[in-house]
């Protein structure tokens, strides 16, 4: 699984990102690693990336917050 990737804003748009994914992905498949997945949220931009890198939507997973009293 990969996972909590960030990129600062000024080091964006440089292919910084997609070289390390393209160097995980190499590495786990020369490990026998099956499947590979990436966690995102589907609201968030990273998602396009991914796409465009062959990673597909398998599942949804909800996230439920629960504000606690002060």
């Amino acid at each position: 699984m990969i996972e909590d990737l960030f990129t600062l804003p000024s080091a964006r748009r440089r292919g910084v990102i997609t070289g390390v994914i393209a160097t995980f992905v190499d590495r786990l498949r020369a490990s026998g690693c099956r499947p590979i997945v990436i966690v995102a949220l589907a609201n968030e931009r990273p998602k396009h990336l991914y796409a465009r890198l062959g990673f597909r939507p398998v599942t949804l997973a909800r996230t439920r917050t629960r504000k606690l009293p002060d």
